[in-house]
């Protein structure tokens, strides 16, 4: 039984229109997934376990080989650590330049900007990216916020249920749940204070002498550096072993997995409706398709007329040791530092516990591959000194400034304007193609609601984040928010 093309044109966005559309009902059939980062391995996850037969493609290496950082997208070439919190995927706008003069987009990381794309490489896509970021007012990016955190909230829900139905996933990735977030300044602190008992996820509140009495790993923090902290529900895992578990997981499963196999476009059949997606020369078809390319498939998004909707911003990964037996990870804040924010995250390096620290922000454009190398050593600077100012004894352990001779492993983590993660959903020739990503820093936050909300469109029901995410939501100038 075919499925009546609810809009032909795959350059249309149909949005919340066709996740709610009658689907072919009985057994649930085929789904070809592109993409191999952990929103769409969490999907892949939710499809099986739903009695669909899954083959997964990914351009990337097979992540259990641990080839080089580099070789991989975000999920795997990233440092090995991610966290969940409520307020994942912040809404991060109105962030202005210290002078008031534009925003961080506009300058570069000397300026304590975000830019560090090549100077010679400015697309069109990029300015109108930039000037969509820019229109959003703030009362939208309020109401905006206050959805993500919806979805986060069901999504911590759903991690729960994941790691229930798989309890590997949870046993063997040095799971650890409640984070200590740490505040540079009295009034970040007391901000933070506000806005998570609002948030609801508040469970202790310390002073700088609490901070540094509990937490010996801050024992000796340079002086002024903190000004108290709170701790929040959330967790923190291994995030390469979570990826090489599901895999193990999803391969026992009977799914097909098929890495260095880069899709580079959708076949179209006479009447315009999606039949399937291109691997080099070979076409390969299923009922559904499911394409979370995160920052790296912007052209595979052009052709279904979604391209410049995601853009790429870099984060700084490095790893010292854990000298004190830290018992939570960690959220750093440095307002007025061009390494703001951090998360320190516990982990194992060779055996050992470790501290995996990840920060800094570098706005890559919509071509993650756009990357400035020296734009990108600033920020380097600006992490070292932030582990070296909080984390004196283990920076020093770890070398001290030795790992600024050496280029920096980074990721590059898809982003969209307003903060909203990219939902799109059509017609193909016999199901559906539901298009995923852009939740800024939150893809592995929400990771188990996206998988949801794509199950319900597979099944023709109905999810809060077909809604929320609908790309028509925010395209164009002045955000039509109410559309």
């Amino acid at each position: 039984m075919r499925v009546p093309p609810i809009d032909c044109d795959p350059r249309a966005s149909t949005g919340e229109r066709s996740a709610r559309a009658r689907v072919p009902r009985g057994r649930p059939g085929s789904a070809v997934l592109v993409g191999g980062g952990v929103v769409n391995l969490v999907t892949a996850l939710k499809l099986v376990d739903h009695g669909f037969t899954v083959e997964l493609f990914d351009r990337a290496p097979d992540p259990r080989l641990d080839r080089p950082w580099h070789e991989y997208g975000c999920t795997r070439g990233g440092g090995n650590a991610r966290m969940f919190t409520v307020t994942e995927a912040d809404q991060y706008s109105g962030m202005v330049l210290p002078d008031g003069e534009g925003t961080v987009f506009d300058a570069p990381p000397t300026g304590f900007g975000w830019d560090v794309r090549r100077e010679s490489v400015r697309s069109v896509h990029d300015r109108e990216w930039i000037r969509e970021y820019e229109d959003l007012p703030w009362w939208l990016a309020d109401r905006y916020e206050t959805g993500i955190h919806d979805l986060n909230r069901s999504a911590e829900q759903g991690w729960e249920r994941l790691f229930e139905a798989h309890p590997v996933l949870a046993g063997g990735t040095h799971l650890r749940r409640g984070i200590l977030r740490v505040y540079s300044t009295a009034e970040s602190h007391q901000r933070a204070v506000s806005r998570h008992d609002w948030v609801g996820d508040r469970l202790e509140t310390y002073t700088e002498a609490e901070v540094r009495d509990r937490f010996p790993m801050f024992a000796h923090a340079g002086k002024g550096r903190l000004a108290g902290g709170i701790k929040v529900r959330g967790f923190t895992l291994d995030i390469h072993r979570f990826v090489a578990l599901a895999l193990d997981v999803l391969q026992a499963r009977g799914a097909g997995l098929h890495f260095d196999s880069e899709v580079t476009g959708v076949d179209l059949g006479g009447g315009g409706t999606i039949e399937g997606v291109r691997i080099g020369s070979e076409s390969v078809s299923a009922r559904h398709l499911v394409i979370s390319p995160g920052a790296y498939g912007n052209r595979l998004l052009a052709e279904l007329g979604l391209g410049g909707r995601v853009a790429g911003v870099l984060g700084i990964w490095h790893t010292l040791p854990d000298l004190t037996g830290q018992q939570h990870s960690v959220k750093v804040s440095r307002p007025g530092r061009i390494a703001e924010d951090a998360n320190i995250t516990l982990g194992t390096a060779g055996g050992r516990p470790s501290l995996v620290v990840g920060s800094g922000y570098g706005f890559a454009g919509t071509s993650a591959d756009n990357v400035d190398p020296d734009r990108v050593r600033v920020i380097q600077r600006s992490v070292d000194e932030m582990m070296r100012t909080l984390l004196p004894d283990a920076y020093e352990a770890a070398g001290g400034p030795a790992w600024l001779a050496h280029d920096p492993v980074f990721c590059v983590r898809p982003w969209t304007t307003t903060g909203l993660g990219v939902f799109d959903v059509r017609a193909t020739a016999t199901g559906r193609c539901v298009v995923t990503g852009g939740h800024n820093t939150g893809g592995f936050a929400q990771a188990p609601e996206v998988a949801d909300a794509v199950l319900a469109s597979l099944l023709g029901e109905d999810h809060p984040m077909h809604h929320l995410y609908a790309v028509a939501r925010s395209r164009g100038s002045g955000h039509p928010s109410l559309r």
